[in-house]
C-alpha cells in the first residue's frame, strides 16, 4: 500500500482511503489478539500439527493453558508419548537441547523442559 499525500487536491481522498484500509486490514488483525482464550479454542478445534499453539498459550494465557495444550496434543498423538518421555529424561539428565526443529516429540520435550511444563499430568 502506498499513499501520496503531497497533492492538496486529492489529499482528503487519499486520507480516507488510508483510514479505510487501516480499519479493515490492520485493526481487524489486531482484534484477533483481544481474545486469547477464544483463539486457543479455535486452534484446538482445528487440531493443528504444530507447536505454535503451545507457544501461543504459554505467551498469552500462562503455564496451565500451555500444559493443557501439550497434554491434549500428546493424547491425540499417543505414538509420540514414549519418544517425548525419553527426550525429556535426557534433557533432565543434561543432554544438549536440539538446535533444529523437526522431530515433534523431541521438540515438544524441549519446550516442556525449557518452560518446566508438566505435560504428563503426573506432577
Amino acid at each position: 500500500m502506498e499513499w501520496n499525500f503531497a497533492d492538496a487536491v486529492t489529499r482528503q481522498d487519499v486520507i480516507d482511503d488510508a483510514v479505510t484500509s487501516i480499519e479493515t486490514l490492520a485493526l481487524s488483525f489486531f482484534a484477533l489478539f483481544g481474545d486469547p482464550a477464544g483463539n486457543m479454542a479455535d486452534i484446538a478445534a482445528r487440531q493443528l500439527v504444530s507447536l505454535k499453539p503451545l507457544e501461543y498459550a504459554m505467551a498469552t494465557l500462562g503455564r496451565e493453558a500451555a500444559e493443557a495444550v501439550g497434554r491434549s496434543y500428546l493424547m491425540r498423538h499417543p505414538q509420540l508419548t514414549a519418544s517425548f518421555s525419553q527426550a525429556l529424561i535426557e534433557f533432565q539428565q543434561g543432554a544438549s537441547l536440539p538446535t533444529a526443529l523437526g522431530h515433534m516429540a523431541r521438540d515438544l520435550a524441549t519446550l516442556a523442559f525449557i518452560h518446566d511444563l508438566d505435560l504428563t499430568g503426573q506432577d
